[in-house]
């Protein structure tokens, strides 16, 4: 996943096949200034709370962080809707795992129909995987030890366990969701904003 990169866009000064994803390190930078700066915010409220002046000078820098906060946002608005996703990219390094993905939810669904100690028992497994080149899930779904914990496996759990890339779980309906909340929540956020302040 990276920015879209223009034909004469410059990536490093030093190394000319590098691409670095400027948009989102101005951002980040623009957090390592305001990060300790929202500290001494904390710190001021104690001044507020003992009315005193302490908070005076200090007070003057908000506005510069209220902006870098707007400037974030206007960047990342920008960077984000030029995102690409190099599909051959992430299929080739999720294969460079093997089935060792399947780690995971293999010993969750183990210890979900009674196994004692099925962590332990899928990291040897997977060290055995590792030395024998065989494929994890051949290991244990082959395992006499564990088979009253496997007979109860469903079909479509089995399924995950040989292809991990079906060990989706509900991930992408949970990221819809979480998208449509804060969207819904920003709208709520920006229109009183853009009314400015009311007149007495």
């Amino acid at each position: 996943i990276a920015e879209v990169f223009g034909e004469r866009q410059v990536g490093s000064s030093t190394m000319p096949h590098k691409r670095n994803p400027i948009n989102f390190e101005n951002v980040k930078s623009l957090y390592k200034e305001c990060m300790p700066r929202m500290v001494t915010r904390y710190l001021d409220q104690i001044s507020e709370h003992q009315r005193d002046l302490t908070n005076s000078a200090s007070s003057r820098f908000v506005p510069e962080i209220i902006a870098a906060l707007y400037l974030s946002a206007q960047r990342l608005t920008k960077v984000m809707s030029r995102l690409v996703v190099d599909k051959e990219a992430l299929s080739k390094n999720f294969l460079l795992t093997g089935d060792m993905v399947a780690a995971e939810p293999m010993y969750i669904l183990l210890a979900f129909y009674g196994h004692p100690d099925a962590h332990e028992y899928v990291r040897k497994k997977t060290l055995e995987s590792q030395k024998t080149g065989r494929p994890l899930h051949e290991l244990v779904l082959g395992d006499r030890k564990v088979q009253p914990y496997c007979a109860k496996l469903t079909p479509v759990q089995k399924a995950i366990l040989k292809d991990p890339g079906k060990y989706r779980g509900i991930a992408a309906q949970k990221a819809e969701r979480v998208c449509t909340f804060w969207k819904k929540r920003l709208v709520e956020f920006s229109e009183p904003c853009a009314k400015g302040p009311e007149k007495s």
